[in-house]
């Protein structure tokens, strides 16, 4: 017994450019995927402030003994953690629309920050201009190489297949 199927050649090309149009209409509107990319920075981020920056791939210098007696004094909530005397810098960082943050997805980048004005000494160090003490670098947001590539990953299953 055989079975005979006929495949009418206009139907795959039919199929073909409706394809080739979805990809098209995707690749010129990615916020979709951009909106998935930020809220799993975000969650990173969060887990980043959380663990002291070890799930960042590197733990954060600790405080030092008198700084902490200073934050305990201050009734600080997290007195021993590195970058989260208030949280704010944190929240800026990871949570949607909190006070400081810099959110602009648009179809076709996306900007994500912080206006909280010390981030930028602790991603890089600094040297205190009143003690001259320096204060090691605590990058309150890194993006690891494994995780872009899976953002890159994300950015391509949507374009080819539509997935988020």
């Amino acid at each position: 017994m055989s079975v005979e199927i006929n495949i009418d050649p206009a139907h795959r090309l039919d199929t073909l450019v409706f394809e080739l149009e979805a990809m098209a209409e995707r690749a010129d509107d990615l916020s979709p995927v951009f909106e998935v990319i930020v809220d799993k920075i975000m969650d990173r981020n969060r887990r980043g402030f959380e663990s002291r920056g070890a799930t960042t791939g590197k733990y954060w210098a600790p405080l030092r003994n008198n700084t902490i007696a200073s934050k305990k004094s201050h009734a600080y909530l997290h007195p021993d953690s590195p970058l989260r005397a208030t949280d704010d810098l944190m929240r800026s960082l990871s949570e949607p629309g909190a006070p400081g943050q810099i959110l602009e997805i648009n179809d076709s980048d996306f900007t994500f920050g912080t206006t909280i004005s010390y981030a930028e000494f602790h991603q890089t160090g600094f040297t205190h201009h009143k003690t001259g003490r320096h204060v090691p670098a605590r990058p309150p947001m890194t993006i690891a190489k494994k995780h872009m590539q899976e953002y890159i990953k994300d950015i391509r299953d949507w374009v080819l297949d539509g997935e988020l």
